[in-house]
């Protein structure tokens, strides 16, 4: 997790720990639109508010 200040920002990776998922289903959702991705770089980062979605 990297925080921004009050920012939160989550790696594919660790939702996908955190949700009890692989990170290719996290990719999967954020494909199709369903969890809009906050882009910095090679990583995909989402942010606290992502996760609402799931």
């Amino acid at each position: 997790m990297i925080e921004l200040g009050q920012l939160k920002i989550f790696t594919a990776e660790e939702v996908a720990e955190r949700l009890g998922t692989t990170p290719a289903r996290i990719r999967s959702f954020i494909k199709k639109g369903s969890c809009p991705p906050d882009v910095l770089g090679k990583p995909i980062l989402l942010p606290r508010r992502s996760l609402r979605s799931f």
